[in-house]
């Protein structure tokens, strides 16, 4: 690749304006100016991470000793550990409970 390519905007999936302002911040701050938070992450957790694998491992300890564990006792417990009625499936995203269901080592790790 000709060093001229890598000024391309198509190259970066970025607009030209895009791509000057981030060579220009990478020439006046360096990596640094590279290294942003991004656009990802927990924003609408009712629970910290911690405190939802805190949560989670009861019902992980009780599916272990064989009992039998539903997303309706999840949800129960969740609801009164939050203090309010879930409204949507945002409030007990799919993803935890999948993670409880397929017994993710990192919930009884804590």
């Amino acid at each position: 690749m000709l060093k001229s390519d890598l000024r391309k905007p198509a190259l970066y999936r970025l607009s030209g304006q895009r791509l000057e302002d981030v060579t220009s911040d990478y020439n006046r701050r360096g990596v640094e100016a590279l290294e942003t938070e991004g656009k990802g992450g927990r924003r609408r957790g009712y629970l910290s991470l911690t405190e939802e694998k805190k949560f989670l491992t009861q019902f992980m300890d009780s599916a272990l000793t064989g009992l039998i564990t539903t997303v309706t006792k999840i949800k129960r417990a969740y609801e009164a550990q939050i203090g309010r009625p879930c409204r949507s499936n945002h409030d007990l995203s799919s993803a935890q409970t999948s993670r409880m269901a397929q017994g993710d080592a990192s919930l009884s790790s804590s």
